[in-house]
Formats: structure tokens, sequence, C-alpha cells
């Protein structure tokens, strides 16, 4: 939501008080019609109602003010929280992965596990319930298995990241249903550990992750890595 900055000026005013009168949110130099053109838009937006006593946020707009920067009052971009499935299976004594190559931007083109944001209210092992049956049509077996902090830059610019996830890594096993092997997002594929390992077309953390979900220590690590082919 694209804010004018005099509706950020009345937010910020909004921000330290439970509620104030229209006087109390004027705004220096701006006309009453200017500045009540701006009040209604905020709520408009459901980011103020109008109480008896004066102008309240609405529980949007209390949402809305806890995730700006006081210091400029824009937003601040959150990391993303997202599941990472690593799936297996053992197939004549060997062992196989279920992995994902994206046809999709960024990383097209990238093999990795399965993956997705954690929805609002969600509990992480039903987001990976969720995501497995939604992206491959399989159910399993679940085990949370490591958090990983994940902060990439591309090889241009090593001082700008262009990710900043929060994963929690889940081992799942014991699948069942049918597999959904094309969508127009991704392919997905069984593979052995060899062949996969000979790739050259992995997500930088892949290996890794897949170390952290066999291992299932509860554990929690972060690391800056540079990841090709944003």
């Amino acid at each position: 939501m694209n804010l004018h900055p005099y509706q950020l000026t009345i937010l910020e005013k909004m921000m330290y008080n439970p509620k104030l009168k229209f006087s109390n949110l004027q705004i220096k130099g701006l006309t009453s019609k200017h500045f009540n053109y701006h009040l209604k838009k905020l709520v408009e937006n459901d980011l103020l109602e109008k109480s008896r006593y004066g102008y309240v946020l609405t529980k949007f707009g209390k949402d809305y003010v806890s995730k700006l920067d006081e210091s400029n009052m824009q937003q601040e971009i959150q990391p993303k929280v997202s599941v990472a499935l690593y799936i297996t299976r053992i197939v004549a004594g060997k062992r196989e992965y279920l992995v994902t190559r994206r046809l999709k931007q960024p990383y097209y083109g990238k093999v990795g596990g399965v993956s997705g944001k954690v929805k609002f209210g969600e509990r992480f092992q039903e987001a990976a319930e969720r995501e497995l049956l939604e992206e491959t049509g399989l159910t399993g077996k679940f085990t949370q298995a490591h958090i990983h902090h994940k902060l990439a830059h591309s090889p241009e610019n090593k001082s700008h990241y262009n990710q900043d996830n929060i994963f929690i890594i889940f081992q799942v096993t014991n699948t069942k249903g049918h597999l959904i092997t094309h969508t127009p997002e991704q392919e997905n594929f069984w593979i052995s550990e060899t062949d996969l390992r000979k790739r050259d077309d992995l997500f930088n953390t892949l290996l890794e992750f897949i170390g952290y979900a066999q291992k299932a220590d509860g554990k929690f690590t972060e690391g800056v890595i540079m990841e090709k082919g944003y």
C-alpha cells in the first residue's frame, strides 16, 4: 500500500496515541479541506476509524504501523519464513530424493527440495503437509529436523541481499500417492543420491540442507552465501 506522505504523518501521530481528535491530527500549513481528504483516505483504507471520542487505529491499522520503520515511516521488509522438505525413499536398497526443478523466476532452472512459504496463522507442520500435497500430490511422515536462516547475495553485489529466508527443514519419509511430475511452476522427479551429487544445477544450499534433514538435530544455524542464477 502506497500512502501519501501526509497520510504517513497522520499515522505517525496515531502510533503514539490511543485516540486523537480531528484538531489534534491537523497538519500545520495544510488547509482543512486538503487535510480532510487525506484523513478520509485513511478511513477508506481501513487504517483509521472515527469513534465518538476521536479517531483510532483499526486492527488493520495497528498491524500496518507495527511494520513501519519509525525513522522513515516506510514498511520494513521482513525475512520470509518457509518450509523446506527433503523427501526420501529407498529403492533396491539405495536412497532416492524427490527434488524439483524451478520453471519460474527467480532461480529459473535451479534444482532443490520442495519448499513453500508459511501462511499467516499456519503451524509449521501444517504448512509442510500442505506444500507437499499441493506441489507433489503426495502425503508422508514428517520430522521437523532443523531451522536455518539463509542470507544470499548475487555475485555482482555482495553488499545487497536478494534473499533473506528462514527455513524450517523437514525430513519426509513413507510417501504415498501419485506423484505430480509437472506443473507450470516446476518439474518433480526422483533421483539417486549419487546422481544428485553429480549435478551442476543445484541450489548452493541443497546438499547442506539434506545434511540437516538427515541429522534431524533440531538445531538452528545461519549462513551467508553467494547464490548464482537469481
